[in-house]
């Protein structure tokens, strides 16, 4: 789910994905502020939109990670590219939604993130809050919170069905995958692509 290609000194995804034999299905979203299926991160949350704030993101980047390609070297898409090598692999691309529901993390979920960062910090709860309500509305559209949830939602559907029906959890309401390809074609919010 929102898988990172920028993994410094190791092979990054984009390059041993397709040694994978077994079923992928991979998660992105264009607006994901971190892990976008393609562009720069940050994008959509206003970082890299322009020369300073695309020179702190690189500058942050190298600090981090020793890395200043912010595309993460062609990010998910490059990963699912390699990965279509196996013939096992699908993608779900959302066209909304950022990286903490492309997570399965919901509102409840990301407060108490927030609140556990900010007590681990010293810096109370008021950071902790600004952190969640940034985090809700960086890369969510206009309906940051009704978005997330529905994401949030697909995501967790999609991904526990995946998992039920490739590792042979019978379940009385289990839904094939190629009934979720199926579903998820249908939803406007998803575009599929498969190897």
């Amino acid at each position: 789910i929102a898988p990172w290609n920028g993994i410094p000194k190791v092979s990054i995804p984009s390059t041993v994905a397709g040694d994978i034999t077994a079923p992928m299905l991979i998660f992105c979203s264009d607006v994901d502020q971190i892990c976008p299926c393609s562009g720069d991160a940050g994008k959509e949350s206003g970082v890299g939109t322009n020369s300073f704030m695309t020179t702190y993101a690189t500058g942050v980047a190298m600090l981090a990670f020793g890395e200043d390609d912010l595309t993460w070297h062609g990010g998910v898409d490059a990963i699912f590219e390699d990965a279509k090598k196996s013939g096992n692999a699908t993608l779900f691309e959302y066209k909304e939604g950022g990286h903490m529901s492309l997570g399965g993390i919901d509102k409840e979920g990301l407060a108490k993130l927030g609140e556990d960062e900010a007590k681990a910090s010293g810096l109370d709860n008021i950071l902790g809050l600004a952190l969640v309500d940034t985090q809700l509305n960086m890369g969510e559209g206009k309906e940051s919170s009704q978005v997330s949830e529905e994401v949030v939602k697909s995501v967790r559907y999609f991904a526990t069905n995946f998992l039920n029906d490739k590792v042979n959890i019978p379940k009385s309401d289990e839904v094939s995958f190629i009934e979720l390809i199926d579903e998820a074609r249908e939803d406007p919010l998803i575009t599929v692509k498969s190897s």
